[in-house]
């Protein structure tokens, strides 16, 4: 595998959706509040990153009184296996939720719903990377310069759009920066990706370093 093959993205959305009827007796249950963020729960399964396996899992968690989950359902199943089942692995093990008062009139189960996407960064397939003679030189006191650029690339691989890091350029340079690298990725493409459980693109990022040479 190589190095550049990342996590893009393990977003877990926090809004509530339906990928399939409720169970009957879940759905009188209130929400749980998660004391971390979702997306902290998960970490790729290495064999379904080296093997390319991407994809969005839907759950449902039903968390106790003392706020750690007692069960996990799989709501919408990717194509892969490993992922569903990492899917419920993580969340099970590692997912905590605020716990109920003490003095709670109603004390039980709660449930949580959401989904996580699985996707690997995207990697340059085919065309060239960005060079520093593609680009105006940005402005520095020392004359050693280097920008860190962002795109944003479809499921098909096509990058649709380009950010410059933070860095102290103005806005000019960064929009006429911008410009010149979607040039060059316009006959580039990346590694493909997916779309989601409501069929929707899942927009991964590729990002990447210019430097200038020092000026003599």
């Amino acid at each position: 595998m190589s190095s550049g093959k990342r996590i893009a993205a393990l977003a877990a959305g926090a809004a509530m959706f339906a990928a399939g009827p409720l169970l009957a007796q879940d759905e009188a249950l209130p929400e749980a509040e998660p004391r971390t963020e979702p997306n902290r729960w998960f970490s790729y399964p290495i064999r379904s990153m080296s093997t390319d396996e991407q994809g969005q899992v839907g759950y449902r968690l039903l968390v106790g009184p003392g706020g750690r989950v007692e069960s996990c359902e799989i709501t919408h199943a990717s194509i892969y296996p490993a992922l569903n089942e990492a899917t419920c692995a993580q969340a099970t093990r590692r997912a905590r939720f605020q716990r109920l008062p003490a003095d709670a009139k109603e004390p039980g189960l709660r449930v949580f719903e959401s989904r996580v996407s699985w996707a690997i960064a995207p990697e340059l397939v085919s065309g060239r990377s960005v060079t520093s003679q593609d680009l105006p030189r940005p402005q520095s006191e020392d004359g050693a310069s280097q920008i860190w650029y962002r795109l944003t690339i479809d499921p098909e691989g096509n990058a649709t759009a380009c950010a410059i890091g933070t860095g102290g350029q103005d806005e000019l340079f960064k929009a006429a920066a911008c410009e010149a690298i979607m040039q060059v990725a316009k006959d580039s493409r990346f590694s493909p990706g997916f779309y989601g459980i409501d069929g929707e693109p899942v927009m991964r990022t590729f990002a990447d370093l210019v430097v200038w040479p020092q000026k003599p």
